[in-house]
């Protein structure tokens, strides 16, 4: 049964994913490159006028409208409801885009004129399936054995960012609405269904637009990039985002999102093979506004600057959560946008590993980039039509999603923090790293707890409200040290803080076998996450007889598994 176990652990680990801007849509819309060498969508432009009624003077004049009608110009779609004077249009083809620029931007009543620019993920490995059997096999064992939601014993990230201390203050509120602006989200997966958004003016599959807000049958979202009313996810990455902010906690079945009570609005526009472009993302933004949403999570980015979607950003009252970007780059010195517009309702995430380490992929920048969060073999929530509903995925797009998840919680307790608020507050109660000292602007990686009870504020609770998963109650911890009795506390010699932690893990009976991993004075199912995660750094850096649990003179599974045991 071990190391049944242990297959089915290392099977979870499977699977790589980063996501900067990339090349042309094989299966889209015709792709050409500017002077810059950013791709764009041939045949489409975006104006933006000095003013709504400069945009109806512009249409009005004989010269104008003759410059416009020798450009094949012609207004596909108004999104002056986000950004006043701005429309989309479809224009000749045939007639070079620097042309068509110069030629709208000597109008008097034009602001700017910009390509509709292609944005797109690159994936850089194919998902590996899980086995779902050892899915089911793993799953039966953790709900016996340990907590209501059984794969969270993997989800190393939400441990380090403290989401449990976090979850005695709150656990979310269900009016609290995230958007996902991304490639659609599985709305029918079992760990996101119960926590999925929904529009309740809409009538599904009536084909009739009841709520009047110019989209059809748009029960569960919406997907702006194919225009239709069905934001599923044929590609994954939007559920795994998904899954990392609002999973359902104490559900019984696969993991936990940073917020268990908490609605996803899935907004789909980035298509199967992860293209997708700028006007469709304005649009999943206007809607996202109009619609209610409270966060937007944003996993995308490149080195193309849209002004447009810059102002959509800026002219959005809600926090806007974005990656940093995937190429190991200073943002300072290399510009990536959405994140480097560094507007006061946008907070920018990097990656950050097991160790604290900045990831080597993540992009990085002491101006431009204000907080880390976890970002390596981060297991999240996956389409369920892929046959694997659980991988693990790596990026700042994983890194983010843990950020819009911590504003959740802030909100739930304390509904009234602006955009503004949340993100300094954010900043502010960040737990410092000294690898990210200069990386970052905070100089941290996110804390949930700090930040919640920033929110709240006060001091974090120093009990819980209610119970977290997998936090033992008293009667499941069985070796403790009577209060009378000191704690035997290691000589520094002997052992060290494991990564993460300040205090020294501790030998609670003097058997010379340091049980107590994280050094809080009792030994808990806590100690047997951390052991299992730091296998490899144990080895390395303690004495193997301090943690060789099972006696056969090495550091493997086998000794997570008697731990296990000793604690039951």
């Amino acid at each position: 049964m071990q190391y049944k176990i242990y297959c089915i652990i290392i099977a979870l680990c499977i699977l790589i994913i980063t996501c900067p801007y990339a090349g042309a849509d094989e299966t889209g819309p015709e792709i050409a490159y500017d002077e810059n060498g950013m791709p764009y969508v041939v045949g489409e432009v975006i104006v933006k006028y000095t003013s709504n009624v400069a945009a109806l003077r512009m249409a009005a004049s004989p010269e104008e409208s003759q410059t416009m009608e020798m450009l094949g110009f012609s207004v596909e779609e108004d999104l002056s409801d986000i950004v006043p004077g701005m429309q989309v249009a479809s224009v000749d083809s045939e007639i070079p885009l620097d042309t068509v620029i110069a030629a709208l931007e000597s109008s008097p009543f034009v602001e700017y004129v910009e390509p509709n620019f292609y944005i797109a993920l690159t994936l850089p490995e194919e998902p590996i399936p899980v086995d779902e059997d050892a899915i089911s096999a793993l799953s039966e064992f953790m709900m016996e054995k340990l907590s209501n939601d059984p794969m969270y014993s993997s989800q190393w990230g939400l441990m380090k960012i403290q989401a449990d201390k976090a979850w005695d203050t709150t656990t979310g509120k269900r009016d609290i609405v995230i958007a996902v602006i991304d490639t659609g989200v599985d709305y029918k997966h079992p760990d996101l269904a119960a926590n999925m958004w929904v529009n309740t003016r809409e009538i599904p599959n009536s084909n009739i637009d009841n709520d009047g807000n110019g989209y059809v049958g748009d029960y569960y979202g919406y997907d702006f990039i194919n225009n239709k009313a069905d934001p599923m996810d044929d590609n994954g990455h939007g559920t795994h985002v998904a899954g990392v902010i609002g999973a359902v906690g104490n559900n019984g079945i696969g993991i936990v999102g940073v917020d268990w009570n908490v609605r996803i609005m899935p907004l789909k526009f980035l298509r199967a093979n992860g293209g997708g472009d700028t006007i469709a993302a304005i649009k999943a933004i206007n809607y996202a506004n109009s619609m209610g949403a409270d966060i937007i999570s944003c996993s995308w980015g490149g080195p193309g600057m849209s002004q447009a979607l810059g102002d959509a950003i800026k002219q959005t009252n809600k926090l806007f959560v974005f990656a940093a970007g995937n190429d190991g780059a200073n943002n300072d010195a290399t510009p990536h946008f959405p994140s480097n517009f560094g507007y006061d309702n946008m907070i920018v995430v990097a990656a950050t590993d097991r160790n604290d380490q900045l990831a080597s992929f993540s992009n990085y920048g002491s101006s431009k980039v204000d907080v880390a969060a976890p970002g390596v073999a981060i297991l999240s929530t996956y389409p369920t039509a892929k046959n694997t509903p659980y991988v693990e995925m790596k990026g700042t797009s994983m890194a983010t999603p843990f950020v819009a998840g911590i504003a959740g919680l802030m909100l739930a307790v304390n509904p009234s923090l602006s955009p503004a608020q949340l993100k300094s507050l954010i900043m502010q109660n960040v737990d410092k790293v000294p690898a990210l000292n200069g990386k970052v602007k905070s100089g941290g990686r996110v804390n949930a707890e700090k930040a919640v009870a920033a929110a709240r504020g006060g001091s974090p609770l120093p009990t819980a409200t209610q119970t977290p998963i997998n936090t033992p109650t008293p009667t499941q911890t069985i070796i403790q040290t009577p209060t009378s009795t000191p704690i035997p506390t290691p000589a520094p010699s002997a052992v060290k803080p494991l990564p993460g932690f300040s205090v020294p893990p501790r030998d609670l009976n003097g058997d010379g076998l340091y049980e107590d991993l994280n050094g809080n004075g009792r030994l808990d199912f806590n100690d047997i996450i951390v052991f299992f995660n730091n296998m490899d750094w144990i080895a390395a850096n303690q004495p193997v007889t301090a943690f060789d649990f099972n006696k056969n003179g090495r550091i493997d599974f086998a000794d997570v598994v008697k731990l296990f045991d000793m604690m039951t």
